[in-house]
């Protein structure tokens, strides 16, 4: 089994917060990272 790791950095400017929230809360990190 191989294990990869993942580094994420981001300006959050345009973001509100990391965690997913109601999408009403606006755009997050983690919300368009699962989209993607």
């Amino acid at each position: 089994m191989m294990n990869i790791a993942c580094g994420i950095e981001y300006d959050g400017t345009d973001f509100h917060g990391f965690q997913r929230q109601p999408e009403s809360h606006g755009q997050t990190v983690q919300g368009v990272l699962e989209a993607a």
